[in-house]
């Protein structure tokens, strides 16, 4: 068996660990991260190092996925990894099974009706964002992306986080507090992670956004990045496997915006840039 290292820990790092763990071809040795706080915990009984770790050990190959592909190529190279060692794995080769992406659907639909119910019974101002409406508007399968993004009005974010808080049979409820650099400001970054616990897959995420509206355009407070107010007059409804989900006026429009002219091809590798 080839043995093999994984950068990093992240969402797409565990999509590929999956891979290999059920694997008669490979053998992952461990997974490399840049993120202190990860080094030295585990996943899926695999241990994580600092990335230099690298540059003392013997391996066949190294796997990188994700959202970071060339930095992160770049910087093993730096530390001695030949290219001819480096797999650059795309969402094809990670994504699990039909079958599984099949029930994390199911378990990520459920979640989002609970999400949608109670937002809309609180009259929460909310709508399917960046991801989230990246995939609904592709026509392709929310269990395919690594979490679904919700955007909440800056307003309402006290009310949501009460909300989604509460105990429930279907997720578990997080949140950190982040520092704006420029105001100092103290920003709230909150997301949702379902209960299921399965071998082949990982359990749904939900992301929320806190955004800030002005008279001619509305802030993404986290990113500090603006978009025209124009997008957001209004909300659309998207149907979606028996589900209506809020998205924003001329989705299409506003994607373009986003993510630029070729915001419609999905691509297996990517960046995570977005136009500002």
């Amino acid at each position: 068996m080839k043995k093999i290292i994984i950068f990093g820990a992240g969402y797409h790092g565990r999509l590929a660990l999956r891979k290999i763990i059920n694997s008669k071809k490979f053998y992952c040795k461990f997974l490399i991260d840049n993120d202190k706080k990860k080094i030295g915990t585990k996943i899926l009984g695999k241990k994580i190092f600092n990335v230099n770790k690298i540059s003392n050990i013997k391996f066949d190959y190294l796997i990188i996925c994700g959202r970071y592909i060339e930095p992160q190529i770049n910087q093993v190279i730096q530390l001695g990894v030949q290219k001819k060692k480096i797999l650059v794995w795309g969402k094809r080769k990670i994504n699990p099974s039909k079958k599984d992406l099949a029930k994390r659907e199911l378990y990520t639909l459920k979640i989002l009706k609970y999400i949608i119910e109670v937002f809309e019974k609180k009259k929460i101002s909310y709508w399917f964002d960046y991801s989230g409406l990246l995939s609904l508007m592709r026509k392709r399968s929310l269990a395919e992306l690594s979490d679904v993004d919700i955007s909440v009005k800056l307003q309402n974010v006290k009310l949501a986080i009460y909300l989604l808080n509460k105990k429930n049979n279907l997720f578990n409820f997080f949140s950190k507090r982040i520092i704006d650099k420029n105001s100092r400001k103290i920003l709230p970054r909150f997301y949702v992670i379902g209960k299921i616990k399965e071998r082949n897959f990982e359990p749904p995420i939900i992301d929320f956004i806190s955004k800030k509206f002005l008279k001619k355009y509305n802030i993404n407070l986290i990113e500090d990045r603006k978009y025209p107010s124009t997008f957001f007059n209004s909300h659309k409804i998207k149907s979606y496997k028996k589900l209506k989900f809020r998205i924003p006026n001329e989705p299409l429009k506003y994607l373009k915006f986003v993510y630029g002219k070729d915001w419609k091809e999905p691509k297996d590798t990517w960046s995570v840039k977005r136009k500002k």
